[in-house]
């Protein structure tokens, strides 16, 4: 049986941030809603690199480093750390519909960076203002994780291999749970969530509140005329009829009908607006007049409600009720936060590639303030990409403002939307060399220059080889064979037309042609062969491979 023990990491400070408010230069990114203040026993047997204590000196590469009135604090974030914390929810991101690992991705390391940064903020705090944690209950705290874990053999062995002995286990957990304790004191000091708080937060939220969690569970008939709804309606009130029969021989509502006209829970802004306004403020187990919509004429019986127009009634909703106290939570640091940054001066220097996001972000703001893109647009222009992770915030950047302009007349001058939708394309060119993220760019640039042949069989040629050389294997063509073959397929055309094209490159088409020639092997259809190898002669007349093929 998994068991969670309570054990908050380093990233225990994102459960009090919602960074919604960030730079959100990537479209669609934004951190997931994590539930911590839980370590699995996978997170515990398996640590990162990065949660083991450092035993050496060995400096890492900074994310971030913190600066107090323009001096260095000694306070930063590493990047080792953020990649780490990335990996950990990487999973999360990558089921996001339309996330991109590769250039939504940075963008997310630079919101967890940001986060870690602020985080320390309330170390900061801590060690000015001389706040410390309980020494005994940290101590009672860590004993009690530790005897938990190594209480079962086999997770007391996963402990020996990963950490070198209980004993560094137990070092572990009391650095990670002594922050934890810290941090949660820090924030009990500086943002303490008091009734008077949860009721003023409340007030002013009421109008979401209930938009959001409050609920009707009704049935309906749906009929044509009202004539026939009143008739139905006095039937079932003088007991003629159960409203559950009624709606079986009468309701046009086909959804429903079978049920006995039951919808179950409804919530506001789920239906027409007649339909809502009688359903909400019918009596319960009382047969509401009927109600006229673009559908015909309901009768409505609302059989339980959920009531949240008092704060009592709204925390009773448990689950719903802890997620508000704890955005208000959130709020209430992240107010605390910017007034600490500007009472002592705070600043964040970023490092690498987060540097050039924090830039951006800073000249994409104020542009779209001011409607003024001259600075901008020229950063972009003078820009100098410095590393593949650079890269690939330099094509998000480069996209979003060639988006921009297509939305808004004046952002750009013809000139200078040819230079960067030319930049754009050299970008993602020389990122396409990059072993590990070139194909996300090389997708891209092919998407966007579809015209340019070597590009184009350069991409083909990433996946066509893969499908090529696994539909070597019998047992796995047996099984995939379908899937094999339409991958090759979906290529076919552009390969034949780069094949075909006497304006491309003659080594371009070439391979195009011996593509063409592979696939045709593998699905069958060889009669186009020999034509293929012939045009190939013709192209590149000492073929070695098609001479052999054509001897055969």
């Amino acid at each position: 049986m998994k068991k969670f023990l309570t054990l908050f990491i380093a990233l225990m400070f994102v459960a009090f941030i919602a960074f919604s408010d960030a730079n959100e230069t990537s479209e669609g990114v934004g951190l997931p809603s994590m539930e911590l203040g839980t370590l699995s026993d996978e997170e515990i047997m398996e640590p990162t690199e990065s949660a083991l204590p450092s035993l050496s000196n060995e400096s890492f590469p900074m994310a971030v480093k913190i600066f107090e009135n323009g001096e260095d604090t000694g306070y930063g974030v590493q990047m080792r750390d953020v990649e780490a914390d990335y990996l950990n929810y990487e999973q999360y991101y990558t089921s996001q519909q339309n996330f991109n690992p590769v250039f939504d991705g940075i963008f997310v390391k630079f919101d967890l960076a940001t986060i870690k940064a602020e985080g320390e903020l309330l170390e900061i705090y801590a060690v000015k203002n001389n706040i410390t944690v309980d020494a005994l209950k940290l101590e009672e705290e860590t004993n009690s994780i530790v005897a938990e874990v190594t209480a079962t053999p086999e997770y007391k062995e996963q402990v020996i291999t990963n950490y070198g002995s209980v004993e560094n286990f137990y070092e572990f957990v009391k650095m990670v749970k002594k922050e934890e304790m810290l941090r949660t004191k820090v924030i009990e000091t500086v943002a303490p969530l008091t009734q008077e708080r949860i009721e003023q937060a409340y007030q002013e939220n009421l109008s979401d509140i209930i938009a959001e969690y409050e609920r009707v569970k009704a049935g309906h008939i749906l009929v044509g005329t009202k004539e026939e709804a009143e008739k139905i309606k006095a039937d079932i009130e003088a007991g003629n009829i159960t409203f559950e029969e009624a709606a079986k021989e009468y309701s046009k509502d086909p959804g429903t009908a079978e049920n006995g006209g039951m919808l179950g829970w409804v919530q506001r802004g789920r239906t027409v607006p007649e339909f809502e306004a009688a359903a909400f403020s019918g009596k319960l187990n009382k047969l509401t007049p009927p109600v006229k919509s673009d559908y015909g004429f309901h009768i409505i019986l609302p059989v339980e409600k959920t009531e949240v127009r008092t704060l009592e009634d709204f925390s009773k909703m448990e689950e719903e009720y802890t997620q508000f106290k704890e955005k208000t939570q959130q709020n209430l640091l992240m107010d605390w936060i910017d007034e600490y940054k500007k009472e002592n001066n705070i600043t964040f220097k970023f490092f690498d590639y987060l540097e050039s996001i924090k830039e951006f972000g800073e000249q994409y703001t104020q542009s779209v303030q001011t409607q003024d893109f001259n600075n901008m647009v020229n950063y972009l222009l003078e820009f100098e990409p410095e590393s593949v992770n650079d890269r690939a915030f330099y094509e998000v950047a480069l996209q979003s403002i060639i988006q921009l302009s297509s939305q808004t007349e004046g952002i750009l001058t013809d000139e200078e939307s040819k230079s960067l939708e030319d930049l754009r394309l050299d970008n993602l060119k020389e990122m396409s060399k990059d072993e590990d993220k070139g194909f996300a760019a090389l997708s891209r640039y092919y998407s966007l220059n579809p015209e340019d042949t070597r590009m184009a069989m350069k991409f083909f040629d990433t996946f066509i080889s893969e499908a090529l050389y696994v539909a070597q294997n019998k047992e796995f063509m047996a099984t995939y064979g379908d899937q094999i073959i339409a991958q090759l397929m979906q290529a076919y055309p552009k390969l034949k037309e780069i094949a075909e094209n006497t304006a491309a490159d003659s080594r371009d088409r070439v391979v195009a042609y011996m593509y063409l020639i592979r696939i045709n092997n593998i699905t069958g259809e060889t009669d186009t062969n020999q034509e293929f190898s012939e045009k190939i002669l013709e192209l590149d007349p000492d073929n070695v491979e098609v001479l052999k093929f054509i001897q055969n």
